[in-house]
């Protein structure tokens, strides 16, 4: 009775010093604000990774020789914060890494404005929401008790908005657009970014004691399930969150089994095989990842594009990576993290909020191309290889072209003007896709990349950001004054700066002309001069 007591009262102070913490960061995102000319983003990577290090318990992962287990001196501290997390690890529940309304070094203050009143009545619902999570699910037909552990997603920031390397749009009828243009990118960055970095949560090892298994099983268009679980005793927890499943839904006893063995973390998201999506989204998490272990730990990612991109861009973080083939489950002899989001930005969708761990890492990539043979790369996108809409007018292609070149000659430009469409000859003198290493190795040599929105596109994530001149993005896509096509409506305003929202670029837009359609494209070409002349001039 006594020990149950205790327990009670130290869950009751963890849910009353949380909700407390939630109260507080909500009062300090202040007003939402409208501004895009801060350096609030670029500042924000390198104190949200401080505070997810004080947070989350990572010494395992920082030092390949603390492979221990907890400290027995925190589980029997008096202190409130550590009565939290003491009880929040051994019932496997948790509030994410990363999470800032865990706060230790917060103290509860007489002139805080805070009903501790209100606090304490939703600190009993959260302890009752505890216990029903003690008592865990049904039993499987292994006999295991399995309980899920759950996260909080941290609430949306509009903070996110402020970065000094906003786009521009571009358009003769601006005026008519330009509040439909902010609103729109707003708010999908919101969406996007808003929730900041990714969570975090381990499955610590403890030898003859536990078992960590980890698994992704498949996809389907932009929904991927995979399962990450820890079996103990009679006991069995679960990963229960965006892309993350109860195993009991998949056939454990027959699905293949990999041992690995140290440390690892693993991650999984949306359109695994697909290039475009590989780019704009799975490198920023897996380089948030990376930065989160020590040089010993090892990977766990599905086969996919990744494979093929980490394998020519960065030898040896591929030579730390195992790759799982759907379906296939690895049985972890060490400490497993994960990296996620506790939910999607819209439907299948996913958050981001990684692009500061994504830039650092691009810095160091040893390839860089000497001025002399730099390049401006034109995507274009015309039949045979553009197959999936928004097709370029063939003639009106040809005229964007001239264009370019024309500018270069007025404005000096000495590269050379490339014109990509994903293809590249043969040694046979073939057409031939590009791989990703010449795609990465094009890119990187690109001082400005124009182009309609597209998977070719996306390639503008390689641009070197160390040259000590702004890489330049002129992007055409679909505005309101497209909505007559049904497919250029469901793109209006749809574009790249979503994707690499705070990065350095010079981003410009140019909207499709109002006789456009998914199948013949047009943009006025007087603009394109313009915008030329801006970023050349």
């Amino acid at each position: 009775m006594e020990a149950a007591r205790r327990m009670r009262g130290a869950a009751l102070a963890a849910a009353l010093v949380s909700a407390l913490s939630t109260l507080l960061l909500v009062a300090n995102l202040g007003m939402p604000s409208r501004s895009w000319d801060s350096s609030y983003y670029d500042e924000r990577s390198s104190s949200s990774l401080r505070r997810n290090r004080r947070v989350l318990n990572l010494d395992a992962f920082a030092d390949p020789k603390s492979v221990e287990g907890r400290s027995q001196e925190s589980q029997d501290s008096s202190n409130i914060l550590s009565q939290m997390k003491a009880f929040e690890e051994q019932r496997g529940i948790t509030r994410g890494a990363g999470d800032s309304s865990y706060d230790p070094t917060m103290t509860l203050s007489s002139g805080s404005g805070i009903n501790v009143g209100n606090l304490q009545a939703g600190a009993e619902k959260q302890l009752d929401e505890m216990q029903m999570m003690q008592q865990g699910q049904s039993s499987a037909a292994d006999g295991l008790l399995y309980q899920p552990i759950k996260f909080e997603e941290r609430p949306v920031s509009r903070n996110v908005l402020g970065t000094i390397y906003a786009p521009t749009l571009h358009d003769k009828n601006f005026s008519l657009y330009e509040q439909d243009y902010r609103s729109a990118i707003e708010d999908w960055v919101v969406m996007m970014h808003g929730a900041g970095q990714p969570l975090l949560h381990s499955f610590e090892y403890i030898p003859t004691e536990t078992e960590t298994y980890y698994a992704v099983w498949g996809w389907q268009r932009g929904r991927i399930e995979g399962s990450a679980w820890r079996v103990g005793g009679s006991q069995a927890e679960y990963l229960d969150v965006y892309s993350y499943v109860d195993p009991r839904g998949y056939d454990l006893e027959s699905a293949p089994v990999l041992t690995v063995d140290g440390d690892h973390a693993a991650f999984h998201g949306w359109h695994p095989a697909a290039y475009g999506h590989v780019l704009d989204y799975h490198l920023s998490q897996v380089a948030f990842l990376k930065s989160q272990v020590h040089d010993e730990c090892r990977f766990l990612f599905v086969e996919g594009s990744l494979k093929d991109i980490l394998l020519y861009i960065d030898p040896a973080f591929y030579e730390r990576v195992t790759w799982l083939k759907k379906g296939q489950i690895a049985k972890i002899n060490g400490n497993l993290l994960m990296g996620f989001h506790e939910v999607s930005a819209r439907k299948e969708f996913p958050r981001f909020g990684a692009n500061g761990w994504l830039q650092s890492w691009l810095g160091t990539l040893q390839y860089h191309v000497p001025k002399d043979s730099r390049k401006i790369i034109y995507h274009t996108r015309v039949p045979p290889q553009a197959q999936h809409g928004r097709i370029v007018d063939t003639e009106h292609n040809n005229d964007i072209f001239a264009l370019i070149q024309r500018k270069m000659a007025q404005h000096g430009r000495e590269e050379e003007l490339v014109v990509f469409d994903g293809t590249t000859a043969g040694d046979d003198g073939l057409s031939r896709l590009m791989t990703p290493l010449e795609q990465f190795q094009l890119f990187r040599s690109a001082t400005s990349v124009i182009g309609c929105h597209g998977t070719g596109l996306a390639n503008m994530v390689w641009m070197d950001h160390t040259t000590g001149e702004t890489p330049k993005i002129v992007e055409f896509t679909a505005g309101p004054n497209s909505r007559n096509d049904p497919n250029l409506k469901h793109h209006t305003f749809r574009n790249y700066i979503w994707n690499y929202w705070g990065m350095p670029y010079d981003y410009n837009h140019i909207l499709y002309t109002p006789n456009s359609t998914d199948a013949r494209l047009f943009i006025d070409l007087e603009i394109l001069d313009s915008v030329l002349d801006k970023i050349w001039g």
